[in-house]
């Protein structure tokens, strides 16, 4: 009886090797996400647009205010984008650059209420109207209004 025990576990083995095998040695290139060039990003991000950008500070629960970031995206390319990196920049009165936020509206870690795991062609992706991103650290010296977005990076979704 134990012989046999052994040939059992044996053949488990053998199985679970063969389809450790498959799954390691197959072409998974539909899922692997193709690295773009400079050139190539910088089309793309040519194609994405930001627009009803809205930046000011808004009374959260407490009383205490904190900037609030709102806006629109506009995917107008022909493929679907993966992710989406943007960087917000917050400016003191006199124009100087205080403050970089950066925030994703569009990943595959779809965990946080506020994104999507993919922006398909002529999508829009909005925050809902009674939620912003709300950025930590920005200075207290900042003034209303006084910021500006830009898309900084992007993927396409590898099923393109």
């Amino acid at each position: 009886m134990s012989g046999h025990k052994y040939t059992i576990r044996m053949g488990y083995i053998l199985i679970l090797i063969i389809l450790g095998l498959n799954f390691t040695s197959g072409d998974h290139s539909a899922k692997a996400i193709r690295k773009l060039s400079a050139e190539e990003k910088a089309a793309y991000i040519d194609q994405l647009e930001i627009y009803e950008f809205f930046a000011r500070r808004v009374e959260l629960v407490g009383g205490h205010k904190q900037p609030a970031i709102w806006f629109r995206l506009r995917n107008k390319s022909d493929v679907s984008f993966s992710q989406v990196r943007v960087k917000i920049n917050f400016f003191d009165k006199k124009q100087r650059l205080i403050h970089e936020s950066y925030f994703h509206p569009v990943h595959d870690n779809t965990s946080f209420n506020y994104a999507i795991d993919s922006l398909a062609p002529e999508q829009v992706w909005q925050m809902s109207h009674s939620r912003y991103y709300i950025p930590t650290g920005v200075p207290t010296h900042w003034r209303d209004g006084n910021a500006y977005a830009e898309i900084v990076d992007v993927e396409i979704n590898p099923n393109n």
